[in-house]
C-alpha cells in the first residue's frame, strides 16, 4: 500500500496482477486499495492522503477512514519508504497467503456441506459435496495464474515449425476416425467441447460406439458417460462393429449355429476387453456429480504424462440433459444446459482434453426459426 501510494500508477499497476482487496485481512486496508484501484482506473498517476479521502468518501467507504485514528494509519503506511521492486516480492508472497486462506475457507465449507448428509444420497453425491468447493477454488487461481501469464505469441514458434517440419504427418488433436467430422473441427478432436446434436433415434450412441472404438483401438484411453443406455447395449453394439455379426443376432444368440460367427464373436470378445474403453452410467448424477466422476477419471485412470500433461484421452458426453427436474424450477431448461455447458468446457480447458458432447434436438426449429 505504501509504495503504490508513494510510487503511483506503475507500481499499482504491477502488484494489482496479484492483490485484490480480498487480499487483504484487514477491512480498512482492503477498503484503501479499493480506493487506490479507483484512483489509477484512469489516467492519474500519483495520488496523496486527500485524494484518497476524497475517494473513500464517493465510494461509500468513509467509514473507514472518518475518525483521526484510522487517518492515522494511513499517515503511517505514506511515512514508509519501500521500493516497488520490494513491494512486488510482499505481493507474491501475500497472494500465496491468500491462496491458502481461501483453501481453508474452502476446506471449511467442504466440511459443512458434509456435517448436511442425511445418507439417503448417492456416494457420488457425497464425493461431490467434498471435491466441489476445493476444486472451485483450486480452478479460480489456476485461470488468475494463466490470465497473468502475458507471453510474446512469437516465443516458441522455432520449436513449433521444427516439430511439424520433422512430423509432416502428424495430426494436431486425435482423429475420431470420421475424416470428414475431423476436418470440419478443425483436423480432430482437441481440448474443448465438440456438440453432435440430432433428434431422438437418428444414431447419435452408433456415433459414440463407432468413435469411442476407434479411438480406443489407437490406444488412447475413452470414457463413455450415458444418461441413458445401459452398458450392456453398448457391449452388443461394440461387439457387432467389431464382428460384423449383426447387434440384433448377438442380443437373440441367433449366431451360436454359424462356427464363423462363433469365431467372430469370441475374438471380438477378447479384442473388447483389452480396450481402454470405459463406461459409466450417469442417469441419475446431477452435472457436478457427473464433474466429479470425471475428474477422477482422468486423474486415476489416464493420468499425467512425462511431460506434465494428461495424457491424451477423449470423453464422450451421451447426451447433455437434465437430469434433475428440481433445476428446472429455478431456470428455464436452455439456461440449465447452458450451465453445464459451460462446467464442462471449464473442466476440459482445464485438463487440455476434448470432450464430445451429444445433445437431442426438438422439432420447435422445424418450421421455424429462432
Amino acid at each position: 500500500l505504501s509504495a503504490v501510494i508513494n510510487s503511483g500508477a506503475d507500481c499499482f499497476l504491477d502488484l494489482s496482477q496479484f492483490i485484490s482487496c480480498d487480499t487483504f485481512t484487514d477491512e480498512q486496508y482492503s477498503a484503501l486499495w479499493k480506493c487506490l484501484t479507483d484512483i489509477f482506473k484512469g489516467e492519474t498517476k500519483k495520488t496523496d492522503i486527500p485524494s484518497i479521502l476524497v475517494t473513500a468518501k464517493d465510494m461509500g467507504l468513509g467509514i473507514f477512514f472518518d475518525t483521526e485514528t484510522k487517518q492515522k494509519t494511513i499517515k503511517r503506511i505514506c511515512g514508509l519508504v519501500i521500493e516497488p521492486d520490494s513491494a512486488l516480492r510482499f505481493a507474491k508472497k501475500l497472494k500465496k497467503l491468500q491462496i491458502a486462506r481461501e483453501l481453508g475457507d474452502s476446506l471449511d465449507r467442504a466440511g459443512k456441506a458434509l456435517l448436511l448428509v442425511t445418507g439417503n444420497e448417492s456416494v457420488n453425491d457425497i464425493i461431490s459435496r467434498a471435491e466441489q468447493p476445493i476444486f472451485e477454488t483450486i480452478n479460480k487461481v489456476s485461470s488468475v495464474n494463466q490470465n497473468e501469464q502475458f507471453q510474446n505469441v512469437g516465443d516458441g514458434v522455432d520449436e513449433l515449425i521444427e516439430h511439424i517440419e520433422n512430423n509432416p504427418n502428424t495430426t494436431i488433436g486425435i482423429p475420431s476416425g470420421f475424416p470428414e467430422w475431423d476436418n470440419s473441427i478443425g483436423d480432430a478432436l482437441t481440448p474443448g467441447v465438440h456438440v453432435i446434436g440430432a433428434r431422438s433415434k437418428m444414431g447419435k450412441s452408433f456415433t459414440v460406439n463407432n468413435m469411442g472404438y476407434h479411438i480406443a483401438s489407437n490406444g488412447t484411453d475413452v470414457l463413455v458417460m450415458d444418461t441413458e443406455m445401459p452398458k450392456m447395449k453398448h457391449q452388443f453394439r461394440l461387439l457387432s462393429l467389431i464382428s460384423g455379426v449383426p447387434s440384433k443376432d448377438i442380443r437373440r444368440g441367433n449366431y451360436v449355429n454359424r462356427r464363423a460367427d462363433v469365431r467372430a464373436i469370441e475374438e471380438a470378445k477378447n479384442a473388447l476387453k483389452k480396450l481402454p474403453y470405459q463406461f459409466i452410467s450417469t442417469s441419475t448424477m446431477s452435472i457436478d456429480e457427473m464433474i466429479s466422476c470425471m475428474r477422477r477419471w482422468v486423474l486415476k485412470k489416464v493420468g499425467y504424462g512425462d511431460n506434465g500433461k494428461i495424457k491424451p484421452c477423449v470423453i464422450f458426453f451421451d447426451y447433455l440433459r437434465i437430469t434433475d427436474p428440481k433445476d428446472m424450477i429455478a431456470i428455464k431448461e436452455h439456461q440449465s444446459l447452458g450451465l453445464q455447458m459451460n462446467a464442462l468446457h471449464a473442466f476440459s480447458l482445464q485438463y487440455e482434453i476434448p470432450i464430445v458432447a451429444l445433445v437431442q434436438l426438438n422439432r420447435d426449429g422445424i418450421n421455424s426459426e429462432a
